[in-house]
C-alpha cells in the first residue's frame, strides 16, 4: 500500500509547542516542514504533536542534532539536570556524539531511573545508525524501569525501522499494557496498528485503530492511520470521510492530502488525485510519497516527462522505497526501454516490494524481464 502513514515520535520534547511560534535559525539551515515531536508533562505521561518547523535541506543529520538540542533545552527547563547531563546535551548539540555518549554512559549506570539521560542515549545512537547498540540501550532502561510503556514503544519504533515487525508488534503490546493514560494507549495503538498495515494485517490493524480513536477522539494522526485501513477491510465509504474530517480541522496536515490522493487513483479520478497530491508536495516539498503517488497519476494520464520528473524527485528523497522503483519501471515500459525497467523492478524486489506490497513487481518481471523464477 502507499498510503501515508503517520508513525508518532517516541522522544519526549518538553517545548514542542513553543515551536509553533518561534522561528530558529541555525547556520540557515532550517525552515518550515513537518517535524514530528512528543509533547511530555511528566515521565510517562505524553502524547503525539506536529510542529511545522523543520530543515531547509534534506541533511538529515542536522535534522537529528537539532533534535537533541531540542531534547536538551526542554529538559533543563523542565527537570533541571545536573552538570554532567548539561553537557552531554550540550555536546549532542555541537553534533559531538561521541563525547556526549561518554558521558551519558556514565549517567545511565550512576542514574538508572533517570529518563532522560536514557532517551538521549537511545536517540544518538540513532542518529548514527547504531541500532543494535539502540536496542541495547533500550533494554538497559526497561530493566532500570520495568513498568515504563515509553522504551517499550521505543523499542518497538526501533524494530519496525529494521523490519523486524512481529517482535516490533510484541512490544508494542507491551507498552499498551503498561500505559498509564488513554492519550499514551492511544498513540501506541496508533503505532502498532501502522505496523499491522505494513505486513498486511489491515483487520487486526483497523481494530486497534478504532479503539484508539475511542481512547482520544481529537488526534488526527490516528484518523489519518484509520483512513488507511479502511479500504481494505470494506469499509472504502470511511477512508473519504476520515481524511476531509482531518482536514477541516487541519487544513496543512499533508497526511491526508496524500492518502486522499491515493483514494482517488483508486477511484481512477487521477486528475483529482492530481489535485491533492500538488497541495501536499506545496506543503511538504521535501516528503517524497507525495512525488511517487503524483506520478502514478501523470503516467495514468500520459504525462510521461512529468512523471519521471516527479519518481526521480521521490527516489532522491528516498532512494529505500520500493514502491517509487516500481512506479518508474512502469514509466520506463511505458516509454518501451525494458531494459531500464527490468533494472528498477530487480531493484524494487530487493527493497522487499512483495513483503510490502504484494507480488506486482514479481509479476512484472515474469512479463517483461524473463525472470521466471525470483
Amino acid at each position: 500500500r502507499l498510503f501515508y502513514f503517520h508513525q508518532f515520535c517516541d522522544v519526549p520534547v518538553i517545548v514542542a509547542r513553543q515551536l509553533e511560534t518561534l522561528d530558529f535559525q541555525w547556520n540557515g539551515i532550517f525552515k518550515e516542514k513537518y517535524l514530528c515531536l512528543s509533547f511530555s508533562f511528566g515521565l510517562f505521561n505524553y502524547c503525539g504533536y506536529i510542529a511545522q518547523k523543520f530543515i531547509t535541506n534534506s541533511n538529515f543529520d542536522m535534522y537529528k542534532i537539532f533534535l537533541f538540542l531540542i531534547l536538551s533545552l526542554g529538559a533543563n527547563l523542565l527537570y533541571g539536570q545536573n552538570s554532567k547531563y548539561d553537557q552531554a546535551a550540550q555536546y549532542a548539540g555541537e553534533g559531538k556524539l561521541n563525547e556526549s555518549l561518554a558521558l551519558l554512559d556514565e549517567l545511565v549506570v550512576k542514574e538508572p531511573r533517570n529518563v532522560d539521560n536514557h532517551i538521549l542515549k537511545i536517540r544518538i545512537h540513532i542518529a548514527m545508525e547504531e541500532f543494535d547498540k539502540a536496542l541495547k540501550s533500550v533494554d538497559m532502561a526497561i530493566r532500570a524501569m520495568p513498568d515504563s510503556a515509553i522504551f517499550y514503544d521505543a523499542k518497538a519504533n526501533i524494530l519496525e525501522s529494521q523490519g523486524q515487525f512481529e517482535l516490533a508488534i510484541t512490544s508494542y503490546k507491551i507498552a499498551f499494557q503498561k500505559a498509564d493514560s488513554d492519550g499514551l494507549k492511544a498513540h501506541v495503538l496508533s503505532n502498532m496498528g501502522g505496523v499491522k498495515a505494513k505486513i498486511q494485517q489491515y483487520k487486526s490493524a483497523y481494530d486497534d485503530l478504532i479503539l484508539a480513536t475511542k481512547l482520544d477522539s481529537t488526534n488526527l494522526d490516528v484518523l489519518n492511520n484509520l483512513a488507511t485501513v479502511c479500504d481494505e477491510v470494506g469499509r472504502p465509504d470511511e477512508t473519504i470521510f476520515y481524511l476531509k474530517k482531518i482536514l477541516a480541522a487541519d487544513p496543512e496536515y499533508v497526511g491526508a492530502y496524500i492518502n486522499l490522493g491515493f483514494k482517488y487513483q483508486g477511484l481512477e479520478q487521477h486528475e483529482e488525485a492530481v489535485k491533492y497530491l500538488s497541495t501536499a508536495i506545496k506543503l511538504a516539498p521535501e516528503e517524497p510519497f507525495g512525488y511517487s503517488n503524483r506520478a502514478f497519476s501523470l503516467l495514468k494520464l500520459k504525462d510521461l516527462e512529468a512523471a519521471m520528473r516527479d519518481i526521480n524527485q521521490s527516489i532522491r528523497l528516498d532512494p529505500s522505497n520500493s514502491y517509487a522503483f516500481k512506479i518508474r519501471a512502469l514509466i520506463f515500459l511505458e516509454k518501451n526501454e525494458s531494459a531500464l525497467a527490468c533494472a528498477d523492478l530487480k531493484i524494487a524486489h530487493n527493497l522487499g516490494y512483495a513483503k510490502r506490497y504484494g507480488d506486482e513487481v514479481k509479476t512484472l518481471m515474469e512479463q517483461n524481464c524473463g525472470d521466471k523464477k525470483q
